[in-house]
Parts: C-alpha cells; sequence; structure tokens
C-alpha cells in the first residue's frame, strides 16, 4: 500500500487530478477516449467483416488499419496508466476492475490470433471469405463489450460493480459461446458450398471432356 499511496500522492498525480489545465486531467481522459475509439472501433470493424457483415468488402485491405489500432492500443494504455495513479488503491479494490483488465487482455490475444492467422488465410489473400476466424472475431466483440460495460460501472459504488461486472461477465460469456458456434456453423456451410461449387465445376469440366 505504501508504493500506491506514493503515487497517489506525489506531484504528477496530485497536478493531474487538482489542475484546472486543459494539459492535466482533461487531456489524459480524452487520449484515452480517443485511443478507445480507435482500437475498439478498428478491430470491432474488422471482426464483423470476417463475420460477414458488408461482405462486398475484401477483408485483406483492411489489415493496414491495424497498425493505427495498435496506435490507439498504445494511446489508451499510457492515458490509462496516468489515470490510474490517480486512484490506485480504489482499482485495486474491486473486482471489477480486473474483469476489465481480463477482457482487455482477451480481446488484445485474439486480435493478435486474427492479424496472424486470418490475414494469412490464402483465402482472404485471394480475395475470398474467410475460412476461418469467425471464432476469434466473436470472443473480440464480446472481449470488448464487457470491457467497455465494467469500465464505465466502475464509477458507480461497489454493490452496482458487482452486480454489473458479473452480469455483464455471464453475458458476454454466452454471447462469445453463442457467436463462436454460429459462425463455426456458418463457416461449415460456407465450406461445403464451396465443395459443392467445386465438385460441380469438375463434374462439369469432365462432361465436357
Amino acid at each position: 500500500m505504501g508504493i500506491l499511496e506514493s503515487l497517489q500522492n506525489s506531484g504528477f498525480a496530485t497536478w493531474v487530478r487538482e489542475s484546472p489545465s486543459l494539459l492535466a486531467y482533461q487531456l489524459y481522459i480524452t487520449l484515452h477516449a480517443i485511443g478507445l475509439g480507435m482500437v475498439v472501433g478498428i478491430s470491432a470493424g474488422i471482426c464483423f467483416r470476417i463475420l460477414g457483415v458488408a461482405a462486398a468488402l475484401p477483408l485483406a485491405p483492411m489489415e493496414k488499419y491495424l497498425r493505427f489500432m495498435w496506435i490507439g492500443f498504445w494511446v489508451n494504455a499510457v492515458s490509462g496508466v496516468v489515470l490510474f495513479i490517480l486512484e490506485p488503491i480504489k482499482f485495486l479494490t474491486i473486482p471489477i476492475f480486473y474483469i476489465k483488465l481480463g477482457a482487455i487482455a482477451l480481446a488484445i490475444v485474439m486480435m493478435l490470433k486474427i492479424s496472424n492467422q486470418v490475414f494469412r488465410d490464402p483465402a482472404v489473400q485471394a480475395g475470398r471469405p474467410p475460412t476461418k476466424g469467425k471464432g476469434f472475431a466473436a470472443v473480440t466483440l464480446a472481449a470488448w463489450a464487457v470491457a467497455i460495460f465494467t469500465g464505465r460501472v466502475s464509477a458507480y459504488d461497489a454493490y452496482i460493480q458487482v452486480e454489473t461486472g458479473i452480469a455483464v461477465l455471464v453475458v458476454g460469456i454466452v454471447v462469445a459461446i453463442v457467436g463462436a458456434i454460429v459462425a463455426r456453423r456458418v463457416s461449415l456451410a460456407a465450406d461445403a458450398r464451396e465443395a459443392g461449387s467445386a465438385r460441380a465445376a469438375a463434374g462439369a469440366r469432365r462432361s465436357h471432356a
């Protein structure tokens, strides 16, 4: 607790917390919102596209936006650390804070998988719908929803935080599981259609031969 109290009572934390300057609390909370919008907005757009939204839009070119997502992530992380040291004892004593961090970590891991696996998918590189990654996308969206809701309710009293945190966590898990199952079935159906089309094309070629 001594280290946390030192952080909370440091000159920098006191200045950010109490100064009326636009370069103090107002700056960091604004940067935090901008970073959140960048990382969640871009990752959500990619995930929805993987799940089949805007099917006419090629997925492969969207990879270039990942760099802006990571910029937003680091802006959000740095500003988040500054906001954390304003009240570290409060944050580390509320369970919902750990749920938020866990959801963020899960979303980032899923986006790394999307970056390393989905965008390397030969089908995506060829401009066709992705053959994998729908489960990653569904879990990412659910994780961001949990992170945003838990972050918002951290401003309320402990009773509301616990109730809302548990509810959001349960709903997020259910949505992620259902989304992954639905995405898997859609993927299997798409694979079956592609296989059927390939067999039909092969049959047509043999008949012409």
